[in-house]
């Protein structure tokens, strides 16, 4: 009897031990972001690699990989598969996959994002880093524009908080707390961080991206099966990747 004990015991002990290891790969492996709309084209270099291959919806972008816009091109991506985190990436801008254990994030290297992020993994956090400042947040809307003499970050609902970089690539504590409504310019120069109210000709847009960024992302109605007669003279397809500005 108390031989089965034992074994019960240590078959137990061996059942928590594999359900431990086999989940530690899934907490803290970095999300992989598929880019599931494009207006003409947008450019990836891949981790290591200096050649550049043309994006395609439902491309994979990992840690470390870039993905560039050109002029009168956008992209828009999603950084988990519930399509609760998505990126709007607008026109001549660079973006570089920034992912590690909790943290998910993004380096804008030139150009402007618009983030609508609302469903995080616990405690994890997302942050987009430029040569000037920093914008960590939890779940939130806001953009991002960075120019070369200073950036910008907009707050269209949560909050943000933004910390200046300094040229030798550390944090400082230089930092403000943006509100629904707040922007922040950070400046090469230096200046001091202050929040000031966004007017209401970028408010509207701010909106109005949101608003697209939402519809982009929506999944495409079910058509209604047609029947055997229907069927009958419809010519053979292969699968076409679209994006839903091809009708455009």
């Amino acid at each position: 009897m108390k031989f089965i004990r034992h074994c019960y015991r240590v078959l137990l002990f061996l059942l928590v031990c594999t359900c431990i290891f086999t989940s530690i790969p899934s907490l803290f492996a970095a999300e992989e972001h598929t880019i599931v709309n494009l207006f003409n084209n947008a450019w990836i270099t891949r981790q290591g690699s200096t050649n550049q291959s043309s994006g395609n919806v439902g491309d994979v972008l990992r840690h470390g990989d870039r993905l560039e816009t050109l002029r009168g091109n956008t992209a828009r991506i999603s950084l988990d598969s519930s399509r609760q985190n998505l990126i709007f990436i607008a026109e001549n801008t660079i973006i570089e996959i920034n992912d590690s254990d909790l943290r998910m994030g993004l380096t804008l290297i030139k150009g402007r994002i618009f983030a609508s992020l609302k469903k995080l993994k616990d405690k994890s956090t997302f942050k987009v880093m430029t040569p000037m400042a920093v914008a960590t947040v939890r779940g939130t809307q806001f953009e991002v524009s960075l120019s070369d003499d200073d950036v910008q970050f907009l707050d269209y609902s949560g909050s943000v908080e933004v910390a200046r970089v300094g040229p030798d690539g550390e944090v400082s504590k230089d930092n403000v707390l943006l509100k629904p409504g707040e922007r922040v310019k950070v400046e090469k120069l230096g200046t001091s961080l202050k929040n000031e109210e966004i007017n209401s000709a970028d408010m509207n847009r701010l909106e109005a991206t949101a608003r697209e960024l939402e519809e982009a992302f929506q999944e495409p109605p079910a058509q209604p099966e047609k029947n055997a007669e229907d069927k009958k003279d419809e010519p053979k397809k292969g699968f076409v990747v679209k994006s839903s500005f091809d009708s455009q």
